[in-house]
């Protein structure tokens, strides 16, 4: 029997790497006699980069940026072939304690100038954001102006949006062809824009949700006076705080899912297609993970292989007629298996644990 493990990110606990070895370890355990390939996978969130580094050719460039406080931070430019591949979260990334309001983009596009001096096509994987400012950070940083009705430059951070009055774009716009890869398919604002759907997780109170919602609103309208395009309804205008807005905006880019061009890159139909079982995960299966993450992209692949796939995750809050239409024939949570607070504290270990838990309820 050949399993091929393509997981994603177990958020906060495991990389894909970890969570892959973790399965593979328990598949051992489980079925001494099978053949097992892992495969770390990514949606165009955080590991994106990681998910890539491995292809033939590839090289990693680590640059010094502005991090999303202010402070020197660091981040990677990965180039494969024609491509130049950034992560949002390595420029925007979330901090204990920040400042929802005032966290910007501003390295990412430090990161986006370093890729561009190359050439070639910018993929930038959008997810795992710190911040909420549309991408005005990141365009900041291209040159951008963003000015309040008496000339004078906002504040950075998506908290001073609501007095945007208009955008002065720079005397020579960067030159370069980018693609967003969208790890969800959010709109910009509304009650599963980045704000309202995401806010909370970066930290912010309801009163700063409300604050960043309405700045998100204002910059939609001075975007489509100021440039004539329409951002609020792209699918993954929302993602990475509204940094789906920005690169449609102010780089002209596309967005597009995030898994499919990673799943693309590496061939992995082709993976998936000659096993005969494939297990995939992430940390926790919601609602949001149906609508573009890893797993249910791995279960799309396998079913048009007809290759058998079932899921491992630390929590599953979707129900099981959600879990069989989305493709998992089966699927288990290693809460269920070893309780939260180990799962948390010992996450290498249950999740072992849940894959030999799993091999035995699906009857392997």
């Amino acid at each position: 029997m050949r399993i091929l493990v393509v997981p994603d990110k177990f958020k906060g606990t495991l990389s894909a790497g970890e969570a892959a070895a973790s399965i593979a370890e328990g598949l051992e355990r489980a079925l001494p006699g099978a053949a097992i390939d892992v495969y770390p996978a990514a949606d165009g969130g955080e590991g994106t980069i990681d998910a890539l580094a491995s292809m033939a050719g590839a090289e990693i460039q680590t640059i010094t940026i502005e991090g999303p406080d202010g402070t020197e931070d660091v981040a990677r430019v990965l180039s494969v072939g024609d491509y130049r591949i950034v992560e949002a979260s390595e420029g925007t990334r979330s901090i204990e304690g920040g400042d929802p309001l005032g966290t910007d983009s501003f390295g990412l596009g430090q990161a986006i100038v370093t890729a561009a001096r190359t050439g070639g096509e910018i993929l930038v994987a959008i997810g795992g954001t710190g911040s909420t400012d549309g991408g005005t950070g990141m365009a900041r940083a291209l040159g951008w102006r963003f000015v309040d009705s008496s000339g004078t430059e906002l504040p950075r951070g998506g908290g001073s949006l609501g007095d945007l009055h208009a955008i002065v774009a720079p005397d020579d716009e960067l030159a370069v062809s980018v693609t967003g890869l969208r790890d969800v398919d959010s709109p910009l604002h509304g009650p599963r824009g980045a704000a309202r759907m995401f806010g909370p997780q970066k930290g912010a109170t309801r009163n700063e949700v409300a604050v960043l919602e309405r700045g998100l609103e204002v910059l939609a309208e001075v975007i489509l006076r100021d440039l004539g395009i329409e951002v609020s309804d792209e699918p993954g205008a929302g993602a990475g705080g509204g940094l789906g807005a920005g690169l449609v905006a102010f780089l002209g880019a596309q967005l597009e899912p995030g898994f499919e061009r990673v799943a693309e890159l590496t061939s992995m139909d082709t993976a998936i297609g000659t096993a005969d079982l494939v297990i995939t995960g992430e940390g926790s299966f919601d609602a949001g993970s149906l609508g573009g993450k890893v797993p249910v992209g791995v279960a799309r692949i396998a079913a048009a292989a007809g290759t058998r796939c079932a899921l491992i995750a630390g929590r599953i809050a979707v129900t099981a007629e959600e879990l069989t239409a989305a493709g998992f024939e089966t699927a288990i949570s290693v809460e269920d298996v070893v309780g939260s607070e180990a799962a948390v504290t010992q996450p290498d270990r249950s999740l072992v644990e849940a894959t030999v838990e799993l091999i035995r309820r699906g009857g392997y």
